[in-house]
């Protein structure tokens, strides 16, 4: 991902590494910690649940066996995948995880491209939901990095706002949701040289996601898929996407690989930014004043 370079405003900053990011949280109030504790549990959860590069996870049997399994908070993120799925005639589907193993992004980061790369299957056909039960009728390999970083990067703002925090930053490497009257800045990667940035902007209550090709990438290959050819996407190498929460700025940041933003706005209130291959950049107006 295009990382974003903020300015810090709160007083207090915790750094760390989780599900394979670095992640720093900055906040008014001190981050006690039990506080502390409570956000690393609800990351390892997470990653217990979704993670598909964890033998021992949910999403990691869910590959290997056919079955009933309980996943939460599925309900919106799968909820916002389906339409997602539509919007982008398929592009976009937690399927994708098949696709991506084949090209060598697997547990193992095997990063070698298997002779013959399968398509993600449709999520209608071999998926059944109620819920947060969810049963898939063939072994299948779930992939939610197109929005599920944004949704714990949510769950974790949710739970510093019950614990009493009202001005917070939350920045997982490319996902940041800020939250008080004092707007974070935030430079804007450029994805054709990480030195620079194209751009800042000030965020204040809502969440940035940015996604870019060269963060995931080996030989010909990236992590961002087109899941109804099983083709790395060529057109567009970064986007930037402004909403109310992360998780739709991060599900949003993907689906602009493939489709125009005015398809997106009929449904969504959002602003973004992206860069096309061949260096233009097009962005919406929250974005014009500060793009150089």
């Amino acid at each position: 991902m295009p990382l974003p370079k903020s300015k810090k405003t709160q007083k207090h900053s915790w750094k760390f590494t989780a599900i394979g990011t670095q992640w720093e949280i900055s906040s008014v109030l001190e981050i006690t910690p039990s506080q502390r504790i409570v956000i690393e549990q609800v990351i390892s959860e997470f990653d217990q649940i979704y993670s598909r590069f964890r033998g021992d996870s949910i999403v990691g049997e869910m590959a290997k066996t056919a079955g009933e399994y309980t996943l939460p908070h599925s309900p919106a993120l799968f909820d916002l995948y389906d339409e997602l799925s539509i919007l982008t005639s398929g592009a976009v589907t937690p399927l994708v995880g098949t696709t991506l193993d084949d090209l060598g992004y697997d547990k193992n980061y095997s990063l070698t491209p298997k002779s013959t790369i399968r398509k993600a299957p449709e999520f209608s056909e071999v998926v059944r939901r109620n819920g947060e039960v969810v049963t898939i009728l063939q072994p299948l390999s779930f992939d939610v990095g197109a929005a599920g970083k944004g949704l714990l990067v949510d769950l974790i703002c949710s739970g510093l706002k019950a614990s009493g925090h009202n001005e917070y930053a939350v920045d997982a490497s490319g996902d940041v949701r800020a939250v008080g009257p004092v707007a974070e800045v935030i430079g804007l990667e450029n994805p054709f040289n990480t030195s620079e940035v194209i751009g800042t902007i000030n965020l204040k209550n809502r969440a940035l996601c940015a996604s870019a090709v060269n963060r995931r990438a080996w030989g010909e290959c990236h992590h961002i898929v087109d899941a109804r050819t099983g083709v790395p996407v060529k057109d567009i190498v970064a986007t930037w996407v402004i909403a109310d929460t992360a998780m739709l700025a991060d599900g949003l940041a993907t689906a602009l690989f493939f489709v125009s933003p005015d398809t997106l706005k009929s449904r969504y209130n959002y602003e973004y930014a992206r860069v096309h291959a061949n260096g233009m950049v097009e962005y919406s107006d929250y974005f014009k004043g500060g793009m150089f």
